[in-house]
């Protein structure tokens, strides 16, 4: 599988005696982090999401200049990054904005959030304009690879592609695309055992996910001790 090989590139590129699950994500250039301006950002998802239409791109312009993007970094604000989007009302997006370019995917990914909702909202009524959890994620990682797409056609820069492609690899495509795929695969096992009459416990749960890592990634990646806790991580499966 490609994690399997981009893991073991990791790890030769690191020196690692051992590549563990923890370092799956680390920078393959961790002395390369190119930073972006707020500015520059709009301009980059802008015209990266181009595609998408005209009513998409207002809403995205809207988004800056309008004020629906809480950029500032105050004491007790949440980390990460969150879109809210409340009934007949346009999107609120949290971010702590640091100046480094892998924020501007985090913008790109909240804005599709963002589009989705609005969207949906002005073609539904209050009670069916929420979609499923299950599938809330998909206008995001739409924004995702179309971000990176545009970043890494738009660039001459070696050293700038090789940072796009090990940030899409290592975010978008192992988060979206290997990580569901596993917790797809822990669901099937979790759902055979329900089916069949058995009972549920957190040390069932730890056994099934440990073993459909240990699966995935062979002999290339070591399974670290607490990596078998991460089906607790992920509420999407949890709320409907």
């Amino acid at each position: 599988p490609v994690m399997q090989r981009d893991a073991k590139l990791l790890q030769k590129v690191h020196g690692f005696d051992h590549m563990k699950f923890e370092d799956l994500k680390v920078s393959i250039d961790p002395a390369y982090d190119p930073e972006i301006s707020i500015e520059d950002s709009k301009n980059y998802i802008y015209n990266a999401l181009g595609i998408l239409g005209d009513d998409y791109l207002n809403m995205v312009q809207a988004a800056y200049d309008d004020r629906w993007i809480d950029f500032a970094q105050n004491k007790g604000k949440e980390t990460g990054a969150y879109c809210a989007s409340p009934y007949a009302s346009h999107s609120y997006v949290f971010i702590s904005w640091t100046g480094k370019m892998n924020e501007a995917f985090v913008l790109a990914h909240e804005l599709g959030h963002a589009g989705h909702f609005n969207l949906a909202q002005s073609h539904q009524n209050f009670l069916e304009s929420e979609a499923s959890m299950y599938f809330v994620e998909a206008p995001s990682t739409t924004n995702e690879m179309l971000m990176s797409n545009y970043l890494f056609e738009s660039s001459n820069d070696p050293k700038f592609k090789r940072w796009v492609i090990g940030s899409i690899i290592s975010r978008t495509y192992y988060h979206n695309m290997v990580t569901h795929l596993l917790e797809a695969t822990y669901q099937r096992e979790v759902y055979r055992l329900v089916d069949a009459g058995e009972t549920l416990t957190a040390s069932t749960l730890n056994d099934i996910t440990r073993k459909v890592y240990q699966d995935f990634f062979g002999d290339a990646v070591e399974i670290s001790e607490g990596a078998e806790l991460t089906w607790m991580r992920q509420p999407h499966y949890y709320m409907g």
